[in-house]
């Protein structure tokens, strides 16, 4: 936890860190949105459409 607060110290590496969990994290939404839109999409597929 103390690490993340001192980002004056080794702000690269964490920076970098940082960095790599959010593309991480984000690809993961992405993957976990798509899917779920799919489904929505197919449930609302039919209502929509009229």
């Amino acid at each position: 936890m103390g690490r993340w607060g001192d980002l004056t110290g080794v702000g690269f590496l964490q920076r970098g860190e940082y960095v790599l969990l959010l593309s991480l994290s984000r690809a993961r939404v992405g993957e976990i949105l798509s899917s779920t839109r799919a489904r929505v999409g197919e449930t609302t597929a039919v209502p929509s459409r009229q």
